[in-house]
């Protein structure tokens, strides 16, 4: 589980894989990894992110990808879910992928004093 404080921001990594026969390249096809929020219960919130791949990718390459997000400002448990979308087509999500969800506390800052 991710622990952050409400409104910072913090960079974001998860590894891609390439996977079944086709080569992907973010400029020709519009591909990037997206990241949505969800509550806890797993109600949709918000489109959170995007990182776009940093090279062609062949079949069965992974890469690291990095974003920079920032936490939602309600302290609470939240998901994120990392999954590449096509823009304006689709979520591989809806064709089958399985995408990465991970769990998110954001916390209430601390008072110094």
């Amino acid at each position: 589980m991710q622990n952050l404080v409400e409104g910072r921001t913090w960079l974001a990594s998860d590894r891609t894989l390439s996977v079944g026969a086709k080569i992907y390249d973010q400029h020709k096809r519009f591909l990037s990894e997206g990241v949505k929020l969800y509550h806890a219960d797993g109600g949709f919130i918000m489109d959170f992110g995007r990182a776009e791949l940093p090279r062609q990718m062949h079949p069965g390459e992974a890469s690291r990808l990095r974003m920079r997000l920032q936490a939602p400002e309600q302290p609470g448990d939240y998901l994120l879910e990392f999954d590449m979308v096509k823009e304006l087509e689709y979520w591989f999500g809806q064709r089958g992928a399985v995408p990465v969800r991970l769990p998110l506390q954001v916390l209430a800052p601390v008072a110094v004093g």
